[in-house]
């Protein structure tokens, strides 16, 4: 990652030149006209790789987006149908765990996303940066889909 100085999220872990790349990535995407239902992906994956500090918005922002993944990659909702649902888990009573894991949340990279041009590339590349982040938090798999069982996904 190009070790820029700059802004950084709120409160997602992220060095400058990280933040950077991801809103590169945002605004090329926005330049193709089929988002082949990447958008919810690209978000869940950069936010729950970013996830390296006990904020309160973060431990919400985590929880919600690996439930997002597990969702889309394990239970089979289409790729971005789980937007809408995020409203609902917003408010989750009692806030949501502290997931932390020392090991690293995936091998695949903003940077490795930004490197696919073509659309229909960039739509496997991106799902697979999503099946690598969901498969770095292999340890927190469990607690995830509890999680989901409390709004009736299983």
């Amino acid at each position: 990652m190009a070790d820029i100085a700059g802004p950084t999220h709120a409160y997602m872990s992220s060095a400058p030149g990280c933040w950077n790349a991801y809103g590169v990535l945002l605004a090329r995407s926005r330049d193709w006209i089929v988002d082949r239902g990447t958008v919810q992906l690209r978000t869940d994956s950069y936010a729950s790789q970013h996830a390296t500090n006990p904020d309160p918005r973060n431990r919400q922002s985590v929880a919600m987006h690996l439930m997002s993944l597990c969702a889309t990659l394990e239970f089979g909702l289409a790729p971005g149908s789980t937007t809408a649902l995020l409203g609902r888990w917003t408010h989750r009573p009692g806030g949501y765990p502290d997931l932390i894991s020392d090991v690293p949340h995936g091998i695949v990279t903003v940077v490795d996303v930004l490197s696919v041009d073509d659309g229909d590339a960039h739509a496997l590349a991106v799902a697979d940066w999503a099946r690598s982040v969901w498969n770095g938090w292999s340890d927190h798999h469990d607690e995830i889909r509890l999680l989901l069982a409390e709004y009736g996904l299983r």
